[in-house]
This record gives C-alpha cells, structure tokens and sequence, in this order.
C-alpha cells in the first residue's frame, strides 16, 4: 500500500524538490512568477501527503522525508511570497484562481445554504405574504408597499455610497470567514441570515410588482459580491470542517494549516470587493436601463467565472483540489 502511495505522488515530489533547490538562499529571483505559483501548489499538496503518510505510514520512511520535504518547501514558499513583487502578480493572476478551485466543495456548500435559505424566503413570502413582517427589515418593507425601491432613494453622492457599501460588504466577509474558528457553526449562521433576507425581499418586491427594478439593482454588482460571500463562507466552513475533521493531526495543527490557505482566499477577495463596491455604487442605482444594468451584471459574471475557472491552468500538476 505503501508502494502505491509513493509511486502515484514521487513525481510531485521530485518537482517540489526541484523548485525548492531552485529557490533556495537568495536565488528565489531564479523562480519565475509560474515556478512561484506551481511550487506553492505542490507544497499544499505535499502537505495532505504529510497528514495521509502520518496517518497511515507512520513508521515508514516516506513519513520521515514528506516531513522534511515540507519543512523545507514552506520556508522556500513563504520567502518567495513575502520577497518578490513577482509572487504578488502571479498570486492574482494564477494563485488565487487556482486555491479557488481548490476550495470548490466548500465554496459550493456557502453557495447552498445561501441559495436553500435564499428559496426558503422566496417561496415563504410569495405563500404567505404576512411572513415579510418577520423576516424584511421594516424601512425596506414599508418602501416595498408603497411600491418605492429604496434603493433610489438614498441620497448620498456616489462615492460616498460606493465607500459605505464597500464597508459594508468588508464586514460581511470578515464575518463568515471568522465564523468557522467555531466550528463553522457562525459561518452557516451568517449565509443563512443574508440569504433569508435577500430571498425574502425578492418575494415582496414580486408580490408587489417590483422584480425588474429590484434585479436590475442586484445584477450589475450580484454576481461579485455574492461570489465573494461565497468565497468567504466556504473559507469559513474550510476552518470548521478542519476543526470538526482533523485528521490524525491535532485540532491546532489541522485549523493552523487551514487558515493559511483561508487568509489567501481572503486575500483574494481585497479586489473583487473593491470592484463590487464601486459598480453597487455607481451603476447599480444609476438610471440606467434596466436592460443595460442586466447586461453588466452578465458581463462581469462571465469575466468573472473565466478569471476563476480558468487563470492558472498553465500551472502543472492541477490534478485535483487538496481533498483529493
């Protein structure tokens, strides 16, 4: 069994060797931004290897060198991202897409419980529209009823709501990331909250007559900033699966390797937060046609999904996300 595990990942290995005899001392300038990204990957895979030898080759000696192998590729790896303007480009441009996909399973499960809880609000409004006392802040419901979206009615200068909104969305992040340190049990709490509530208010605004106006509002910034709720959420659940699930490491040992990767998937967000921010604060409530503000929300959910999906792809070696 043994054999078989070391057959399958030495040629990972040997290429994380390599990279980190590349990069070593002062000579981490030899990487290009590519090695940088790639030698990142294969140390988090090498990592997992780390966790499956401990647990189940313990006394054998690939345990021993995937432990060494480690310790020597995370100093390399975080010399090369503290160091080089270099990492900080590849990051965007590779890293970030590439931990993304990584992290898929978990960004799907935000994406879940938001999306369940965002039906559940939906369908209980439009069956019982008395329910939106309960679960519609009541300034927004009582604009609702008398079929006036507040959303044009806030009266602060562009990019003044553009940096409350930005604000805003910043907490909201920070929230369901730092909800999985327990036990993701916040992080579900917070999805399932601000899915209730937007599912909610879409009900009303589709009792009332007010649908196209509402989605013409979400679309043109939805797509990023709920991309991004997810992406933290699914951080969130990553540190509480690896609390709840630590393996054969210990709990502090499990959920510090979980947030390393988390922080950068944070990290990641900083940009698409500020774009959210802006378009939410000067194109969504603009006068735009409603047909118009739809198009930029398809258009930025496209260019968005093909940064994700696809940037990075050059890296070698993506074979799987760090589950597999």
């Amino acid at each position: 069994m043994v054999e078989r595990f070391v057959s399958r990942r030495k040629s990972d290995w040997d290429r994380l060797e390599k990279l980190v005899s590349l990069g070593k001392g002062k000579r981490i300038g030899a990487l290009s931004a590519e090695e940088i990204v790639e030698m990142g990957y294969l140390y988090r895979r090498a990592v997992a290897d780390l966790a499956v030898a401990r647990r189940d080759f313990p006394a054998e000696r690939v345990a021993m060198y995937l432990n060494q192998l480690v310790a020597r590729a995370h100093a390399a790896v975080y010399r090369a991202e503290a160091g080089e303007w270099r990492a900080i480009v590849a990051f965007f441009t590779q890293g970030f897409p590439l931990i993304f996909r990584e992290t898929l399973a978990f960004t799907g499960a935000a994406f879940l419980v938001f999306t369940l809880a965002a039906a559940a609000g939906f369908s209980a409004v439009l069956l019982v529209p008395d329910s939106a006392t309960y679960l519609v802040p009541e300034p927004l419901a009582a604009s609702i009823r008398e079929r006036r979206m507040w959303t044009e009615e806030v009266g602060l200068p562009a990019q003044l709501m553009a940096s409350v909104i930005m604000t805003n969305n910043i907490q909201v992040t920070l929230l369901a990331f730092a909800g999985g340190v327990l036990f993701g049990v916040a992080t579900f709490y917070v999805l399932l909250v601000n899915g209730l509530m937007l599912g909610s208010i879409a009900g009303m605004c589709q009792v009332y007559g007010l649908s196209l106006r509402l989605w013409s509002f979400v679309a043109p910034h939805g797509f990023i900033e709920l991309t991004v709720i997810f992406i933290a959420g699914g951080a969130g659940l990553r540190l509480g699966y690896a609390l709840v699930h630590p393996g054969f490491q210990t709990r502090r040992e499990s959920l510090t390797l979980a947030a390393r990767q988390a922080v950068k998937v944070l990290f990641g967000c900083v940009p698409l937060l500020v774009i959210a921010g802006t378009i939410e604060g000067f194109v969504s409530p603009s006068a735009l046609l409603p047909e118009v503000k739809l198009a930029v929300g398809a258009i930025s959910g496209l260019l968005l999904y093909s940064y994700l999906l696809l940037a990075g792809r050059k890296v070698p070696h993506e074979t799987g996300g760090l589950m597999s």
